[in-house]
């Protein structure tokens, strides 16, 4: 079935009229949904339009054919990111024989669980065509969805970056680049190069896409079409390149074992800028946060903050045995960390010590963090699970395992929406809420057809 999808923006504060706009692009002929949101836009225009953070919409005009009483399903015609919405579901619904019956259209979750909107419709005569259209307020939750099966036998995505309007995913066990087709698949774009085999790290500077790499501990270069350029060799026996970053208008490299930082020299070197410190071999996160580059490390699972020149320094020492922060995130101006082996959020204080705001959930372990829709999430380790911090002092599970993933390698927020790099199968997965249409006749009177559909989602919540 051919369904399209498009989403009218994600701004704070729109106007009816873009709304009203983009349908009319759709269809000239939609007055009947366009007198439903008009009256709801004078009803509840302040409600809807000031807090209203995404509008989306999903059309189809490839006909269903309606012959049975019993319901029947599409295939998903649409997901959007957690949230409270308001959905505005039209249809036109023909009658194909004399004295049809009621025909019933309404929407539903992946496990066909209606989401409290539906409608009905009364056709009398053959061919009559009618417009209807319903409304209603919908809480979406969060699940996994897979966009992306595994490719070329790699079995994990170690690392995501938002590139040119794209989504990318390096690779174990070929080094390899995919890039997501915004739909159903990935295409690689970059294959193994030097005999690297993990692309550890993804990072956006300066224009161009760079990964780092193991076992050599290279910086490669994507040449935008089909292939990696080595620009870094190895340096001082440094296997990995375990984290990038950008900083002060340079790109450094958290490497192991040695735990150093290795700074990017533009062209075709890397320069040692920090040594290892407190035998800490390995710094897997590298941020950002108020000026300063930090990096969390193992076996120790310290914070470093670099002094800008030649050393690390410890800010932070282990904290109840935790011995890897493999993630860092900066969210409502604090620095944070997800650990291993116990899988909790540590919260810095901005000087001397880690905090616990968050224990271990589910015997998972943290691999990945992402700040998303004013929320921080955690991708795990042992499940594949996604974590959502309630703010305070604890995890709550969002969305389970999907397909036997076990590890949610990394997180990337694009167009809107939350993505996982997966393994042991190399998948993408997306933080969404799918929906789709059921139908069906009310009596076997006669038989009827929905030529038409279109729902809009408005966010409010």
């Amino acid at each position: 079935m051919a369904i399209k999808t498009i989403n009218l923006g994600t701004a704070g504060t729109q106007s009816g009229d873009k709304v009203r706009d983009a349908f009319d692009k759709v269809n000239q002929n939609f007055s009947g949904f366009m007198d439903a949101f008009d009256k709801v836009n004078q009803n509840f225009s302040g409600f809807m339009l000031s807090n209203t953070s995404g509008y989306y919409l999903a059309y189809s005009e490839t006909a269903i054919s309606v012959t049975s009483t019993t319901l029947s399903y599409t295939d998903t015609i649409f997901s959007v990111p957690k949230g409270t919405y308001l959905i505005f579901l039209s249809a036109n619904l023909v009658s194909v024989t004399a004295n049809s019956d009621i025909v019933y259209l309404g929407l539903y979750d992946s496990s066909n669980n209606p989401l409290g909107i539906d409608m009905v419709s009364h056709n009398t005569r053959a061919g009559e065509s009618d417009w209807r259209t319903s409304m209603g307020r919908v809480v979406c939750s969060t699940q996994w969805i897979q966009v992306a099966p595994q490719l070329n036998s790699q079995t994990q995505i170690l690392s995501l970056a938002v590139f040119n309007g794209k989504l990318y995913g390096g690779t174990v066990s070929g080094g390899r680049l995919f890039e997501w087709n915004g739909v159903d698949s990935w295409k690689q774009v970059a294959p193994q190069l030097n005999s690297q085999t993990f692309i550890y790290s993804l990072a956006v500077y300066n224009g161009k896409l760079y990964g780092g790499t193991y076992p050599n501990g290279c910086l490669f270069e994507w040449n935008g079409v089909d292939s990696w350029i080595q620009v870094a060799p190895q340096l001082n026996s440094q296997n990995y390149i375990r984290s990038l970053a950008v900083y002060n208008g340079k790109l450094y490299g958290g490497t192991a074992t040695g735990g150093c930082l290795f700074e990017w020299n533009g062209v075709d070197s890397w320069k040692q800028v920090a040594p290892q410190l407190n035998s800490q071999t390995h710094i897997c996160s590298l941020a950002v946060f108020n000026g300063k580059l930090y990096g969390g490390t193992f076996s120790g699972g310290c914070l470093f903050e670099w002094n800008g020149v030649d050393s690390w320094k410890q800010v932070a020492p282990q904290l109840n045995s935790q011995t890897v922060i493999y993630s860092l995130a900066v969210f409502n101006g604090k620095l944070y960390g997800g650990t291993y082996p116990n899988g909790c959020l540590f919260e810095w204080n901005g000087v001397d010590s880690w905090k616990q705001v968050a224990p271990q959930l589910n015997s998972q372990n943290i691999r990945s963090l992402a700040v998303y829709n004013g929320k921080l999430y955690g991708g795990t380790a042992g499940g594949g699970r996604l974590f959502e911090w309630n703010g305070v002092d604890s995890w709550i599970q969002v969305a389970p395992q999907l397909d036997s993933q076990t590890y949610i390698n990394s997180l990337a927020v694009y167009n809107g929406k939350l993505y996982g790099g997966t393994e042991p199968n190399g998948c993408l997965f997306e933080s969404s809420t799918p929906m789709k249409l059921g139908y069906k006749l009310n009596a076997k009177a006669a038989n009827g057809t929905i030529s038409k559909y279109y729902v809009l989602f408005l966010r409010i919540a």
